[in-house]
C-alpha cells in the first residue's frame, strides 16, 4: 500500500470507500460544521489508492513513528499536551474549579468534586 503523506500533526480522515459520494459530502460537511464550539482539527485524506484499505493498512501506511506518536489504549494517562491540539476554545469550569483529565476511557472531572464534571458528551 502507498505510504500515506503526512504534512501536518492534525488528525487524519482517510476515505476509504468511495461508493457514495452524497455519503462522503455529508461526512466532510458534518466534520467542518461542528455542532458546538469544540474544533477536532483534521487533514483530509481522500486517495482512491486507500479504496477498500483495512485499518490495519492504514496504520502500515502511516509508518510506525507516527502510528506510535499519539496511541492510547483503555487505563492510560493523558496529559492536557495530548488533548489542547484538538481543543479550540480554554475549558473554563463556570463554578472556578480546575478539569482534571484521567485516564483514557474514564470522563474528566473537575476539581471542586461532586456531580460537577464535563458533560459525557464533551471531549
Amino acid at each position: 500500500m502507498k505510504h500515506i503523506p503526512v504534512t501536518t500533526e492534525n488528525a487524519l480522515l482517510i476515505r476509504t470507500d468511495f461508493s457514495d459520494q452524497a455519503a462522503w459530502k455529508g461526512l466532510l460537511k458534518a466534520v467542518s460544521e461542528p455542532g458546538d464550539p469544540f474544533i477536532f482539527n483534521m487533514e483530509v485524506v481522500d486517495d482512491r489508492n486507500y479504496s477498500g484499505a483495512t485499518v490495519e493498512q492504514l496504520m502500515g501506511a502511516l509508518g510506525k513513528a507516527r502510528m506510535l506518536e499519539n496511541l492510547r489504549t483503555t487505563g492510560d494517562s493523558v496529559a492536557w499536551s495530548d488533548v489542547t491540539p484538538y481543543i479550540k476554545v480554554p475549558l473554563v469550569c463556570p463554578r472556578g474549579g480546575t478539569y482534571i483529565l484521567g485516564r483514557v476511557g474514564e470522563q474528566p472531572r473537575c476539581s471542586i468534586g461532586g456531580t460537577h464534571t464535563l458533560p459525557p458528551d464533551a471531549p
